[in-house]
């Protein structure tokens, strides 16, 4: 479950902020996408750089608990099922997360099983980073979360990250939570939903660097 927004905060370039996590499979994210094209056509080449950076989830995102005790192994299995899923390491579990992982009674959807609050920044160097809070569910209606149950539960929420929606009518990990049926993993139309997007985003940044290289020189 995602309760926000997809969060673009340009320390020193652009106050904007766009909303939606979704495309195709994904697919509000794909209005996101226009706003690139938008900016492309006018010109505002700032803006469209950034935004595609922000867009595109960068590599390195480290993922952990909030209580550095706990057992890591579900998101050990959450970070590789996407990294491997998609071909490109994304993910890590390590100290210091940018995306801290919080174990409660309940979220803040009430009857979720989890949700993520994240945003992407664009700093006045051009680094993008992403920070975020994933809050998990500490229980199931048949008792405590499992390994296993936990791990589906943030890489569902990863997928928003990704620019996945919910899928309540889905048999992928996008789809609502289900202790008895449990999915553990994407999809094949959720995984090409993001490595589409993903590739769209590759091509409106190659059209960015082009028309930086054109631009007249002042």
């Amino acid at each position: 479950m995602i309760s926000v927004r997809l969060a673009l905060c340009f320390t020193s370039l652009l106050p904007i902020a766009i909303s939606g996590v979704k495309m195709d499979m994904c697919r509000n994210a794909r209005t996101d996408l226009v706003e690139v094209s938008r900016a492309l056509a006018q010109r505002d080449l700032p803006c469209a750089r950034a935004l595609t950076g922000c867009l595109l989830v960068q590599k390195g995102v480290t993922i952990g608990f909030e209580n550095p005790n706990q057992d890591s192994a579900p998101l050990k299995r959450a970070a590789n099922c996407w990294n491997q899923s998609l071909g490109v390491t994304l993910f890590r579990v390590g100290a210091n997360p940018d995306l801290v992982v919080r174990v409660q009674k309940e979220v803040a959807g009430g009857d979720a099983q989890g949700e993520i609050d994240f945003e992407h920044k664009l700093d006045v160097n051009g680094t993008y980073e992403t920070h975020g809070v994933i809050q998990v569910a500490a229980d199931t209606a048949q008792g405590p979360m499992t390994i296993t149950e936990t791990a589906a539960v943030v890489t569902h929420e990863l997928g928003h990250l990704l620019g996945l929606d919910d899928d309540p009518h889905g048999t992928g990990i996008m789809g609502d939570f289900d202790s008895l049926h449990l999915v553990t993993a994407p999809s094949k139309e959720e995984i090409a939903s993001v490595k589409d997007l993903r590739a769209d985003l590759f091509k409106l940044q190659e059209q960015v660097v082009t028309s930086e290289f054109s631009e007249p020189k002042q």
